[in-house]
């Protein structure tokens, strides 16, 4: 039985980012009030990493450890993460209309909350605009680095574990 060849963490981050922008592209085509749907792009995500880890441990023979499948998890969600802001930028640029379509959702939410004044909402929506670029690199920095350790955690506890013969000894 020919034993199958392991796939790197770039390989594995690429096509699990082409799906996760895939999905979000349809989603901004789809969507006329801002943006919706996106815990569809991180399902994709968890089960992209968890797919590529169990292959990943399949073909090294199920004799990596829960760290070495967690590392390879978490490289390729930096991966995702990093061609997934480059993706959203790209967008940003070439759709200027989205942009304001979030500045506008934004004010809906904040418009919903009755605490606040008009002043209060009329100053989160400048530094909202003033700022766009921050925010929307580090809340995708923060939440794909969240969702790809949850991924990375998740396939390395449910990939097989056949310990070798050095973690025996001791």
């Amino acid at each position: 039985m020919d034993q199958e060849k392991p796939i790197s963490h770039i390989t594995a981050g690429l096509l699990i980012a082409a799906i996760v922008v895939g999905i979000t592209f349809v989603l901004m085509l789809v969507s006329s009030n801002g943006p919706q749907g996106g815990w569809i792009t991180y399902l994709a995500n968890i089960a992209g990493l968890v797919y590529f880890i169990q292959r990943y441990a399949k073909a090294n023979d199920n004799s990596l450890s829960f760290g070495e499948l967690f590392s390879y998890g978490f490289k390729a969600s930096t991966i995702i993460t990093l061609l997934f802001i480059v993706f959203l930028i790209v967008v940003s640029l070439a759709y200027p209309q989205w942009k304001q379509t979030f500045i506008d959702a934004s004010r809906l939410e904040l418009e919903k909350q009755k605490a606040l004044k008009e002043a209060d909402i009329e100053r989160t929506i400048q530094n909202i605009d003033k700022y766009y670029w921050i925010y929307v690199a580090g809340s995708v920095l923060f939440v794909f680095v969240f969702i790809g350790a949850v991924g990375s955690l998740i396939g390395a506890a449910i990939s097989k574990k056949r310990p070798s013969q050095e973690q025996t000894r001791y």
